[in-house]
């Protein structure tokens, strides 16, 4: 099968014990590591996640970008990630969380994408009609407002988020349409698993993403599923399945326990997110356990 190596591209704002374990799990030497650290994080030390690999073909950590909820600066992320790993020919890449855990062994998790070579494992879904909102009106503040059931919302952006109300009901007013149907809009989640192709072709479209995507809301949700719901690798897409376990039911997402256990093991995904340190670090090294005595 020729080059058969993985990119792991993780990006991570806290939950650093979650993360040290996560590059311990996919540490192998079939598999490259790229991570980007919130350029607004402190008192980390690039260099001690560096050393935690030590299987890995290489390692690579990058804090060059301040991400925000909602914001462009995730999709901005997701580009520079892949630009770094296409440096070099991949069989796959995997965007992921820092709070995000493999449920498989690597043995297994590369057995999978052999045998289901080819396929892209990226949510394409329908949207609403808000979530067309979100890409047909101009969301100028978006990178300052932040995630909108927020409580401790600084008077930044309480005041970001007041002019943005009045402006969306201005566009709404003169009929603003910045997509006049050019394409189908779909949404999803942003972490996928994507061939070398596709991702080459992410790449590409760079300066579509930016022009249609840059003042939008929650663009990390829709970029890639309109990117790719409009293109050839559509038809490669496997049932909107993105190989992650997520509960959207119990939480926004929902924060795995220890008690979740049996459910993590025994699920189809490879890959789950989401796990709070603050919360439960127990259930990550019993996955950790699991993973890496199944080889």
């Amino acid at each position: 099968m020729g080059n058969f190596r993985h990119a792991y591209l993780i990006i991570a704002h806290n939950n650093f014990k979650v993360l040290e374990k996560l590059i311990r799990a996919i540490d192998d030497e079939r598999n490259d590591i790229y991570i980007h650290i919130d350029k607004k994080t402190k008192d980390i030390s690039i260099d001690h996640l560096k050393n935690l690999a030590k299987k890995a073909n290489s390692i690579n950590v990058y804090q060059k970008i301040n991400t925000n909820w909602g914001g462009y600066s995730l999709p901005k992320v997701e580009l520079f990630l892949l630009s770094k790993a296409t440096k070099e020919r991949h069989a796959y890449y995997h965007l992921l969380s820092g709070a995000d855990f493999p449920l498989k062994s690597q043995d297994m998790i590369h057995d999978f994408f052999l045998q289901n070579n080819g396929k892209e494992f990226v949510q394409v879904c329908d949207v609403y009609k808000d979530w067309t909102n979100r890409i047909k009106y101009y969301w100028f503040f978006q990178e300052t407002v932040g995630r909108y059931n927020s409580e401790n919302l600084k008077l930044k952006q309480k005041l970001a988020r007041r002019v943005q109300k009045v402006l969306l009901n201005i566009q709404k007013k003169i009929n603003v349409d910045r997509i006049h149907n050019q394409f189908a809009v779909y949404s999803g989640s942003q972490w996928f698993s994507i061939t070398h192709e596709a991702a080459l072709y992410v790449i590409d479209n760079e300066n579509f993403i930016k022009h249609h995507f840059r003042y939008s809301n929650c663009s990390n949700e829709l970029f890639l599923p309109i990117l790719i719901g409009n293109s050839k690798f559509n038809d490669k897409t496997a049932s909107n399945n993105n190989l992650r376990h997520i509960d959207w039911n119990r939480g926004r997402p929902y924060v795995f326990k220890s008690s979740d256990y049996e459910e993590l093991i025994n699920c189809d995904d490879l890959f789950a997110r989401k796990f709070d340190q603050n919360k439960d670090l127990e259930i990550i090294d019993k996955l950790y356990e699991h993973i890496t005595m199944r080889g």
